[in-house]
């Protein structure tokens, strides 16, 4: 066999193998009654969670305190930042006695 018919022939097998994976993997389960069941779960917790929301309120009021908020938290953020900045250009102390 020359080395050009080797090598088709390796590339034949790497692709033959890469459909066999890709065939095994999009295999349906073997109890198909495990995907209906979270199926159903998941939609009744979308359902839940949508009941459960609260009103929008979209006032300028409501805007204004969301932002005030978002504030403090990134000032907050911020500090911490600086505080573990700090930490980590903490210059080591000499331990001798």
């Amino acid at each position: 066999m020359s080395s050009i018919s080797k090598v088709i022939v390796f590339f034949i097998v790497i692709i033959l193998l890469a459909c066999g994976i890709l065939w095994y993997f999009n295999q349906p389960e073997a109890n198909p009654n495990v995907n209906v069941q979270s199926q159903d779960i998941s939609s009744e917790q979308q359902t839940a969670d949508n009941s459960k929301s609260a009103p929008l309120d979209n006032s300028d009021e409501s805007i204004d305190n969301d932002l005030s908020t978002i504030d403090n938290q990134l000032k907050t953020l911020d500090s911490d930042v600086k505080n573990i900045d700090s930490g980590i250009n903490d210059v080591p102390v000499s331990q001798a006695e």
